[in-house]
C-alpha cells in the first residue's frame, strides 16, 4: 500500500460538525496544503484531503483545493490502487471530485475520498464520470529504475549459471577422460589405493578442479576480450 493511502485509510469517518464549530482535523487538511483562507468545514474539502495526505508522505500536491487541478499534477498513469481518480461534477467544467482509487466494478470505480457524505469515506462513482488517474511524477523513476537494476541483475545471475553449466560439461568431460586414464594405467590406480583415495573421490577432484579451471579461462578470455 502506498504511503498516502495508509494515511487516507487512518482518516477513515473522519467527519464534518454540524454548527459553528468545525472539526480540526479537516482544517488541517487545507493549512497542510497551504490554503490558510478556509474557515469552515463546510468548503468543498475533496482536494484538500487529498493533498494532504500526499503532503504528509512527504511529497509536494497540487497544493490546491481544487479537485480539477489534479488533471495537472503529477504524471498520468493507468489504474492502480492508491493513485490519484479525478472525476466530473455536474456539468460545470470547474467543478469535480477528487479521490484515491480502490478499484471498479460493474461501470463504477470505487474511491476513498474526502467529503463523500461530509466525510472520509469508501464510495462508488460512475466510471464515465472520470477525467483522470495520476501518480506523483517523483515516484514513478525510482519504480522504473529498480525494475532495470532487478532485470541487469538477473541478466547477470543468468549469465553466470550459463557459464557455471557449460563449464560444469568441460569439465565432467575432463574428468571423465581422466578417471579412463587411470583405470588404464594400474600404477596411478594402485597409488591411489595406498594413500587411501578411490577413483570415484578422485574423479570429483578432477572434475572441481576442471571448473575451475575452465571459468577461469572463461574469465580471462572476457577480461582480454573487454581490453582488446
Amino acid at each position: 500500500m502506498t504511503p498516502w493511502l495508509t494515511l487516507a485509510n487512518r482518516d477513515l469517518g473522519t467527519a464534518e460538525i454540524k454548527g459553528a464549530r468545525h472539526n480540526p482535523k479537516i482544517m488541517q487538511y487545507f493549512i497542510d496544503i497551504g490554503a490558510t483562507w478556509a474557515e469552515t468545514d463546510e468548503v468543498p474539502w475533496c482536494a484538500a484531503f487529498v493533498g494532504s495526505c500526499i503532503e504528509r508522505s512527504g511529497i509536494r500536491s497540487s497544493r490546491s483545493a481544487a479537485a480539477r487541478d489534479f488533471l495537472e499534477w503529477g504524471a498520468e498513469c493507468d489504474q492502480q490502487v492508491g493513485c490519484i481518480v479525478v472525476l466530473k461534477r455536474g456539468t460545470n467544467e470547474k467543478q469535480g471530485h477528487v479521490g484515491f482509487w480502490l478499484g471498479a466494478e460493474l461501470n463504477r470505480v470505487t474511491i476513498l475520498g474526502g467529503n463523500q457524505g461530509n466525510r472520509v469515506s469508501v464510495a462508488t462513482f460512475p466510471a464515465t464520470d472520470v477525467l483522470g488517474y495520476r501518480w506523483p511524477a517523483q515516484e514513478a523513476k525510482p519504480r522504473v529504475e529498480a525494475l532495470k537494476r532487478s532485470w541487469t541483475v538477473t541478466g547477470g545471475l543468468l549469465a553466470l549459471l550459463g557459464t557455471l553449466v557449460n563449464a560444469a560439461s568441460e569439465a565432467i568431460a575432463i574428468a571423465t577422460g581422466a578417471l579412463s586414464e587411470m583405470t588404464a594405467f594400474r600404477p596411478v590406480s594402485e597409488l591411489l589405493g595406498h594413500i587411501g583415495v578411490d577413483l570415484p573421490t578422485a574423479g570429483i577432484g578432477i572434475a572441481v578442479a576442471g571448473v575451475i579451471i575452465v571459468v577461469h579461462r572463461r574469465l580471462d578470455d572476457a577480461a582480454k576480450g573487454k581490453t582488446a
